[in-house]
């Protein structure tokens, strides 16, 4: 297998520079032709590595004939923040800015866009330059359509001179700060500036406190993401847990409600040891979890940010483990709420404050009703100006 050729590869090239006695040498010549024979096919030992990140989409191919059957897209990401990294040129020495290449398998990928889960097939065809989000490997996908925004820690508010400093980190990976460490920002804001504590209205000074954290976002566009039965999910596209291998999402991966998180690490971002009570299906359960990232909104943070009750998530579950191993969650501003299209009042579909998707991808509001069938449900995301949205922390420890 890879693994075990990728478990031997150092063993090989020491062997090799020390000098061995003949007959260890035969097998380890032997070894190496079984590994360049699979190197060979395109099975590349370096996809045992880990690589997971947030960032935005530069590139998109499709797969070569002779790749379709493992593979329905490729694409290039720009990389902005490093969860952890070890893959080929990259590893501790890796820098924000660098590319990695994915890939959207037909079996083992978890797909989510804009907050809500989609098929694979589905999923491919929407992505595109300039969407943004949490990346896994192949193995979970999270991109988000609309404008990105900056996020970090609230270090200080001058009201005078109306601004406010964030803290905006690049890793919380201890291999990766030396190479990646947090840089400090300032942000202005004036009497046309949305201010929010989640989703109430606020003043400055009770938003902008020093230890919340805070979305930093530009002017956008409305946006209508019209979804029809092309576009639901399919759980039989991830393995069997008990099947579960490494690269692959198992088939526990899913949707969720947050009713409680407790921690003994209610601040640290990566691989929190942590237990969980959510609702799922419509009933309560209970998971114990040895090594847990949250994700909200597409950027990482502590839980005692992101694990608010009430939140919907999504869990994420990987080889044949049966604890989630990163939580995707979604806040108020990007909560998804569908109604069925058809009973929604839609006065001018040619609106130009106002985009469309239609199962992913960017259509007119004339084709998106017109294509859309009688079960499309959509969610509305009216217009809006520059908008900063702060996040307080709750009592999560354990």
């Amino acid at each position: 297998s890879k693994e075990h050729l990728h478990s031997h590869l150092s063993y090989l090239f020491e062997g090799v520079k020390l000098g061995v006695p003949h007959a260890l040498e035969k097998v380890r010549q032997m070894r190496m032709k079984v590994l360049l024979a699979t190197l060979a096919l395109g099975c590349s030992w370096v996809d045992a590595a880990t690589m997971a990140y947030t960032g935005k989409i530069m590139e998109v191919q499709d797969p070569a004939e002779e790749e379709l059957k493992h593979t329905l897209r490729k694409f290039a990401v720009k990389i902005d923040y490093y969860d952890y990294c070890s893959r080929g040129k990259f590893g501790r020495a890796s820098k924000v800015g660098e590319m990695a290449s994915q890939k959207v398998m037909p079996r083992g990928t978890l797909c989510v866009l804009n907050g809500e889960l989609m098929n694979a097939g589905t999923f491919a065809k929407a992505l595109r330059p300039g969407l943004w989000g949490y990346v896994y490997e192949d193995t979970w996908q999270s991109f988000y359509t609309g404008p990105d925004f900056t996020w970090g820690e609230i270090l200080k508010h001058d009201p005078e001179a109306g601004t406010v400093t964030l803290r905006v980190h690049r890793t919380h990976k201890e291999v990766h700060l030396a190479a990646n460490p947090p840089v400090e920002k300032a942000f202005k804001y004036d009497g046309a500036t949305t201010v929010r504590l989640e989703e109430k209205g606020a003043e400055p000074e009770e938003a902008f406190k020093p230890g919340n954290w805070l979305q930093v976002h530009s002017h956008r566009k409305g946006m209508i993401d019209v979804r029809t039965r092309a576009s639901r999910f399919d759980a039989g596209e991830l393995l069997p847990q008990a099947e579960g291998r490494r690269g692959f999402a198992n088939d526990l991966s899913g949707p969720v409600e947050i009713l409680s998180v407790e921690t003994e690490n209610p601040g640290k971002v990566i691989d929190n040891r942590v237990r969980i009570v959510v609702r799922r299906n419509g009933e309560e359960e209970k998971i114990a979890c040895r090594s847990t990232t949250f994700i909200l909104d597409g950027k990482l943070c502590p839980p005692s940010i992101a694990a608010r009750p009430g939140r919907r998530a999504i869990l994420c579950y990987y080889r044949n483990q049966t604890s989630p191993h990163k939580v995707l969650l979604t806040s108020v501003d990007h909560r998804v709420q569908r109604s069925l299209l058809r009973d929604l009042r839609i006065s001018d579909p040619g609106d130009r404050r106002m985009d469309w998707l239609l199962d992913g991808q960017p259509v007119s509001g004339k084709q998106a009703l017109k294509e859309a069938d009688a079960l499309a449900e959509a969610t509305i995301q009216a217009p809006r100006g520059r908008a900063m949205i702060a996040f307080a922390p709750i009592v999560v420890d354990r």
